[in-house]
C-alpha cells in the first residue's frame, strides 16, 4: 500500500510549505483550486523528491487536481465533495508521475496491481478516502482542499 502515515505525513508538511509560499503558478485560481493544485503539487513533490520542478509539472500537467479529464466539467458538480477533491489531487499526481517520470504505482495509488486501471484508481481511492474520513478526521482535516 503506497498510501502509508509516513506518506501522508510527508504531503502534509510539503502542503504546508508551499502554502507559505508565494506560487505564480496558482495565481490567477479561484482560492479553493488552489488549495487542489498545491495539494497536486505536495503530492509529486513527495514522488518525484530531488526531480521535482514546478515550471514543468504546471506546463505538462496544468489540469492536475481538477476533478474529471482535462477541464472537465465533472469538477463543477462535484467539486463540493472533499473526498473528490483530495482523491482528484493524489490520483493526478500518482498518474502524471508515474507517466511522465515512471516513479510511484500509478493511478491506482492504493494497490499496487501489475494493470494500472484509471477505473480501478478512482474505485479504491475513494473507497479509501471515505476511510479515512470515517476514521482518521485528524488527517481528513489536515488536508483542507
Amino acid at each position: 500500500m503506497w498510501l502509508n502515515k509516513d506518506f501522508i505525513n510527508n504531503v502534509c508538511t510539503h502542503y504546508e510549505e508551499l502554502k507559505g509560499e508565494p506560487l505564480i503558478f496558482v495565481k490567477g485560481l479561484h482560492i479553493f483550486r488552489q488549495h487542489r493544485k498545491l495539494l497536486f503539487y505536495a503530492v509529486c513533490k513527495e514522488l518525484l523528491r530531488e526531480d521535482f520542478d514546478f515550471e514543468r509539472l504546471d506546463t505538462e500537467a496544468p489540469f492536475g487536481s481538477i476533478i474529471g479529464v482535462d477541464n472537465s466539467y465533472l469538477d463543477i458538480v462535484f467539486r463540493h465533495s472533499k473526498l473528490f477533491r483530495l482523491h482528484a489531487a493524489f490520483h493526478d499526481a500518482f498518474g502524471y508521475c508515474k507517466y511522465d517520470c515512471d516513479r510511484g504505482p500509478g493511478y491506482s495509488y492504493i494497490f499496487k496491481l501489475p494493470i494500472n486501471s484509471c477505473l480501478f484508481g478512482h474505485v479504491t481511492g475513494l473507497s479509501y478516502w471515505s476511510f479515512i474520513a470515517l476514521f482518521d478526521r485528524k488527517t481528513f482535516h489536515r488536508l483542507d482542499v
